[in-house]
């Protein structure tokens, strides 16, 4: 769609102001590959007309607003880049987190940096920690018990020759790929429950 025609941007806006707003009371948003809705002819910008509009409209402005900041066009990594009044997806922190938690090294600066606010990728046009969406799983790569179990993706079942999703998960499967029935024993003796 192109947002930058009046017309397009219109239409939008009225779809999410009556539909989502006002019928379905719905408090926010978050736009997936935000960065094609802040596209126009010379690339991504962040005072885009989708943007400026929906930070000026009386209704949706009072909305939480969270932009995945990516998408696979060109320029399509802008994280931190985003207008004021969009939350932002953190991505370094899902990362980080999974690094420090598969085991590799010279993690826990990069672990100290995410957990106080990644202000070095952040800190830009006076954004506030409170502005980041910080996650270790979501709807897209390994879910959380994936990430526990698998080192390497498996996605046979769909027929696409294992070429879909993302291939660094940061995963580990600490010895055994896929899930399992084993029950481990702490050293205490105790019993975990069985992870599936």
């Amino acid at each position: 769609m192109n947002l930058s025609h009046p017309r397009v941007l219109q239409m939008v806006m009225d779809s999410l102001r009556y539909w989502w707003c006002t019928a379905f009371n719905i408090d926010g948003f978050r736009f997936d590959l935000d960065v094609a809705l802040g596209r126009e002819g010379h690339g991504f910008d962040p005072g885009s007309c989708f943007f400026d509009a929906i930070r000026q409209d009386p209704i949706l402005s009072t909305r939480k607003l969270i932009s995945e900041p990516w998408d696979i066009g060109p320029d399509g990594y802008q994280v931190s880049n985003h207008s004021p009044g969009f939350a932002e997806w953190n991505d370094k922190y899902r990362d980080g987190v999974r690094r420090f938690w598969r085991g590799d090294s010279g993690m826990r600066p990069d672990l100290a940096a995410r957990l106080t606010g990644s202000a070095e990728f952040f800190n830009r046009r006076f954004r506030k920690p409170w502005t980041l969406v910080n996650f270790v799983a979501s709807h897209d790569g390994f879910t959380l018990a994936d990430v526990t179990a698998y080192s390497h993706k498996h996605n046979d079942v769909n027929q696409e020759g294992n070429n879909d999703g993302h291939n660094e998960n940061c995963s580990a499967n600490w010895g055994v790929e896929g899930s399992t029935e084993t029950t481990p024993r702490f050293s205490n003796g105790a019993h975990a429950s069985p992870v599936r």
